[in-house]
């Protein structure tokens, strides 16, 4: 049976928690307290095999998109946590049984609150033994050196509580270096524009075209490396060290306007 669910996803995931007798597994990028504190009595209560994949990013866990504390509770009833920096997938798996797949992190707002879209599958084999062995994919790709210890949880949730968050408005950013876990990256083909744009050595010869993007700061190139040239010859690529403000007249291609 498949259902379509953009309500009410909580009651429907606790239903099917209520019926787990062996294990659980989780693929979320964000996790919050309350649905942490849930999972984490029925994983004591049963002794359930719990996993999760998720992100730790201090940045998420600073502005309470993520629960470093829901982690915390979860590692310490015995749930396996492993990390993934670039994680978007959202995937629940109740005893090889019943899966829930669609945009619903694992918080209350992707439970709850949120306008969401999932799937819930029940008896349908076929399709649940092949998320189970895309779970079982990434789980297995994932090394253990990014396994989420108690003492990494610990040492995040130090770090956070000494930071002086009594101001009004208080706002920090951090570098995705201090983010933890492993990239994962699809071996998909490539691309047009991204073969073209694919960058392979220096160069120091100017080009007749130009394309400008903005982007984050710590994805700019730096200073002694201002021009790359790509695979495709005529092609450069540079960075500059403030936000581009527009492109100037004298830099359009007025034939392309025209047209």
């Amino acid at each position: 049976m498949i259902r379509l669910l953009s309500v009410a996803i909580q009651d429907e995931f606790d239903e099917l928690l209520e019926g787990v007798q062996k294990r659980i597994r989780i693929i979320s990028p964000f996790i919050g307290q309350h649905t942490a504190e849930r999972l984490a009595i029925q994983v004591r209560k049963k002794n359930l095999n719990a996993e999760l994949i998720t992100r730790f990013s201090r940045a998420d866990s600073f502005k309470g998109v993520s629960s470093i504390n829901g982690l915390q509770l979860l590692d310490a009833s015995g749930v396996g946590i492993k990390a993934v920096k670039n994680l978007h997938a959202k995937l629940y798996i109740f005893d090889s049984d019943s899966i829930i797949i669609g945009s619903s992190n694992f918080t209350d707002g992707g439970l709850i609150h949120n306008l969401e879209i999932n799937l819930i599958l029940e008896d349908e084999n076929d399709i649940i033994q092949k998320a189970e062995s895309c779970y079982l994919d990434i789980h297995g790709i994932i090394e253990e050196k990014f396994r989420v210890t108690s003492e990494r949880i610990r040492e995040e949730k130090d770090f956070l509580g000494s930071l002086n968050l009594s101001g009004k408005g208080f706002e920090r950013t951090f570098s995705r270096e201090k983010d933890f876990g492993t990239i994962l990256v699809s071996d998909r083909t490539k691309d047009e524009i991204e073969n073209i744009l694919e960058i392979v050595d220096v160069a120091d010869i100017a080009s007749d075209s130009w394309l400008k993007f903005e982007g984050l700061v710590e994805n700019r190139l730096p200073g002694n490396e201002r021009v790359k040239r790509t695979r495709n010859n005529g092609i450069y690529i540079t960075s500059f060290p403030r936000k581009p403000r527009g492109v100037a007249d004298r830099d359009k291609d007025n034939k392309a306007l025209k047209e």
